[in-house]
């Protein structure tokens, strides 16, 4: 009974002995990295309980997306309903300052820019049409050699500075002369010095365009602006005598007697005819950028002092007989709308 009882015993021993070796052979092949049937099954399992743990984790990570997502969109409600409300709260109480502070900001950038954005002229940028009529009366003429010199040397290089000048403010600028006029008859005596005037002549353009064109200028600018999807027009009636030149500008965005355009001489008034070729060049572009706002520096002595100090070669302040001596600087580019940042010096005691 005994010896039975020991063979029983030792048949269990053997059996529990064969489970374990059993157990250990999977694990080690579980964990093995070694190539078979096992491996690959094992791997098979491995792959499954790991696909089983990723999808597991993308779950959770797809929740957290979703949670994420879902915190998103919680937050962006959360946000947008508490930044609405807070900005409508702040409107009620807080957001009128910043609305004050904008409108101050708006109006001070239109306390300084007193004729920017009206009439043809009101957008130095994108595409500007030009339109040039050389003008004869009982005094002057031109001979079209002299047109085309005068074209050449004084007006192309005007404009091609104002483009070059723009592109520094990062502004595209693209002057297009789409008309020129010749023997335009004027049937007047053209004021040549307005300083002394105290006026300039204002009908000028005003009879070009209806001797042209048989129609009014405040009817023909218009249409030739839009008929090339310009941004604005700039006329300019040219005279081959000497003279101081002078540009009419808006000074009303409504009622205007004085379509915007300059009147340019061929001469400097104190100069009687000897200015060197290509001088009057910074004069068109002096008085191009009067079209679209610019102020001169130099008639007050307070301002004039001031632009000496800080824009030395703009040519609102000087106009060297070489025009790339010249510049726009922030002040003018400003006036002009190049920039909507207000220079210091606008707000400046003696500006």
């Amino acid at each position: 009974m005994r010896r039975m009882w020991s063979v029983l015993i030792v048949l269990v021993l053997l059996v529990s002995l064969a489970g374990c070796k059993s157990s250990d052979l999977g694990t080690d092949s579980g964990n093995a990295s070694t190539s078979g049937e096992s491996s690959l099954g094992t791997d098979s399992i491995d792959s499954v309980l790991s696909t089983s743990s990723k999808k597991s984790n993308r779950n959770t990570d797809t929740t957290d997306a979703v949670v994420s997502t879902s915190s998103k969109n919680s937050d962006r409600n959360t946000n947008s309903v508490v930044s609405t409300s807070s900005k409508t709260s702040d409107r009620d109480t807080d957001e009128p300052e910043s609305d004050d502070y904008m409108d101050w900001e708006e109006n001070l950038m239109t306390e300084f820019r007193g004729n920017y954005g009206w009439g043809v002229c009101s957008e130095l940028n994108r595409k500007v049409v030009v339109l040039l009529f050389f003008m004869d009366d009982f005094e002057s003429s031109w001979t079209q050699s002299e047109i085309t010199s005068f074209v050449q040397n004084e007006i192309n290089p005007a404009f091609d500075f104002l483009e070059k000048e723009a592109k520094e403010y990062g502004v595209s600028l693209d002057f297009e002369v789409v008309k020129t006029y010749s023997s335009v008859y004027y049937n007047g005596q053209v004021i040549v010095d307005p300083n002394r005037n105290g006026t300039g002549t204002g009908n000028v353009l005003w009879n070009a365009v209806q001797s042209t064109e048989k129609s009014p200028d405040w009817a023909f600018l218009p249409n030739v602006r839009n008929t090339y999807h310009a941004a604005s027009i700039v006329s300019l009636t040219l005279f081959n005598t000497c003279g101081t030149s002078y540009a009419h500008v808006s000074e009303s965005e409504i009622d205007r007697d004085i379509e915007e355009h300059c009147i340019i001489f061929a001469n400097d008034l104190n100069l009687h005819g000897t200015d060197p070729v290509g001088s009057r060049a910074s004069v068109v572009a002096h008085e191009v950028l009067h079209l679209f706002g610019a102020e001169d520096y130099y008639r007050d002595a307070s301002r004039k002092a001031l632009a000496e100090d800080l824009y030395p070669q703009d040519l609102m302040l000087q106009t060297p007989f070489r025009i790339d001596e010249g510049d726009v600087g922030e002040a003018t580019a400003f006036y002009v709308g190049w920039t909507n940042e207000v220079p210091d010096v606008l707000t400046a005691q003696g500006w």
